[in-house]
């Protein structure tokens, strides 16, 4: 968050919703806060986990507060966003693979 400036302009994902705002992951440590106030017209069909474009409006350190302003929205549902990711594309790794293991039948009781 310490190389943040304000006017920087950021892409995020919608990370939470609330009453007053929306969150926003940016990668930088600290979800961001979009104020209602800042929303524009977009603001009423964000929705979480949409794409967002913003701006830094401000940054306080010691309170760890990051304020945003929306300026572009790309919603999850579109085909482009859901094939595509704004964040640094990381090595997938397989699965671990569990060894079948031999199962004995089952033991079966009759009372009588």
């Amino acid at each position: 968050m310490e190389d943040l400036k304000r006017g920087m302009i950021l892409t995020g994902r919608v990370a939470n919703l609330t009453s007053f705002g929306a969150f926003v992951d940016c990668g930088v440590g600290r979800d961001g806060l979009i104020h209602n106030s800042k929303m524009g017209p977009s603001g009423s069909r964000i929705g979480l986990g949409d794409i967002v474009e913003v701006t830094v409006e401000n940054v306080d350190l010691s309170k760890r507060h990051l304020s945003l302003r929306l300026n572009s929205l790309r919603s999850r549902l579109d085909p482009q966003v859901l094939t595509s990711s704004p964040f640094k594309e990381t090595k997938k790794l397989p699965l671990p693979t569990k060894k079948k293991e031999k199962s004995a039948l089952p033991t079966i009781i009759i009372l009588d």
